[in-house]
C-alpha cells in the first residue's frame, strides 16, 4: 500500500525504487501474520529520536520470537543513508520492518532465524491540523495475555482496523478504544494522553513499546511545550471522566513523529 509519493526500499542489501515486493506467497508472514514494524518521521529537516525507533523494532522482533538479522545501529545507518537520497526539505515516513519467512515444525510458530528485514521510506505529507469527530468503540484493546501487545506487530492492526471502520461508518474520524475494565486505552490509530493542571497522564501500565512517542509528542505539543515542569502520572480514566474533565491529546507517527 503506497501511501505517498516517491518510495525507496532497502532490501537484500540494496536500495530499490518503488513499492518493492519483499514477501513471498508461501512465506510465514504472508499467511500467518508474523510481521513487526516501526515508524519514524522526517519533517522540517529533522528526524526526532530516530535511534529510539530503531531500538524499538529490535525490541518488537525479539518479543515476537524473531532473531533480528541486523542491529539497531545498522538500521539507523540504513535509514540515514536512505533519507539522504531525498531532498532535505522532504517530509518522510521511515518504516523499518521485520518478518518471519519460515515456520517451525509446528507451522504456526516462527523459525526465529528466518527473519527478513527491509526499510521503506516514503514521501508522506503531514495531515493538516484541524477538528475531528471522535467516538468510542464497541471493540476493546486486548491485554498482554490476550495478544502480542508488547510488540509493534502488524497482526494487532486487524482489531484497530475494525475500530476505525466502525467509527467511519458512523460518521466519525476515529474512536477511543477501552480496555476490558472500561478504562480508556487508545484510539484506532493513536496513543492518547492527558494534560490537566500541570499533570501529564498516560495509561497505567503503559507498554514500553508505546512510551517514548508520548514523551516526544509532549515536547512538540504547542499547548504544553512552554511548560517544562509537568508532573508525570501513570493513571486510568473512565470514558466519561476522560471526555468531560480533561484536555486530551493524541499522538501518531503520521501526525508528529
Amino acid at each position: 500500500m503506497a501511501l505517498g509519493g516517491k518510495i525507496l526500499t532497502w532490501y537484500n542489501n540494496q536500495w530499490l525504487e518503488g513499492n518493492t515486493p519483499i514477501i513471498g506467497a508461501a512465506d510465514h508472514a504472508a499467511w500467518l501474520g508474523s510481521t513487526v514494524f516501526d515508524g519514524a518521521r522526517q519533517f522540517e529537516g529533522v528526524r526526532p529520536d530516530m535511534m529510539l525507533n530503531c531500538q524499538r523494532i529490535i525490541y518488537s522482533a525479539e518479543a515476537f520470537g524473531m532473531t533480528p538479522p541486523v542491529s539497531a545501529e545498522n538500521i539507523f545507518n540504513i535509514c540515514e543513508e536512505g533519507c539522504a537520497m531525498f531532498k532535505a526539505t522532504a517530509v518522510l515516513y521511515i518504516r523499518p520492518m521485520m518478518w518471519s519467512n519460515q515456520g517451525s515444525p509446528g507451522i504456526i510458530d516462527i523459525m526465529p532465524e528466518s527473519t527478513g528485514f527491509s526499510v521503506c521510506i516514503e514521501e508522506l505529507p503531514m495531515p493538516e491540523v484541524g477538528s475531528f469527530a471522535l467516538t468510542t468503540s464497541p471493540f476493546r484493546r486486548p491485554r498482554q495475555d490476550m495478544a502480542l501487545t508488547s510488540a509493534k506487530a502488524g497482526s494487532l492492526y486487524a482489531n484497530n482496523g475494525r475500530i476505525m471502520a466502525d467509527a467511519r461508518a458512523r460518521g466519525f474520524n476515529n474512536a477511543l478504544s477501552l480496555d476490558i475494565d472500561n478504562y480508556v486505552a487508545e484510539t484506532a490509530s493513536t496513543n492518547v494522553f492527558t494534560v490537566k493542571d500541570g499533570d501529564f497522564s498516560f495509561e497505567k501500565g503503559e507498554r514500553p513499546i508505546n512510551s517514548f512517542p508520548l514523551f516526544l509528542s509532549l515536547t512538540l505539543c504547542p499547548t504544553t511545550c512552554d511548560t517544562l515542569s509537568l508532573n508525570l502520572i501513570s493513571s486510568k480514566y473512565s470514558f466519561g471522566y476522560f471526555i468531560y474533565n480533561i484536555n486530551y491529546y493524541h499522538c501518531f507517527k503520521f501526525y508528529l513523529v
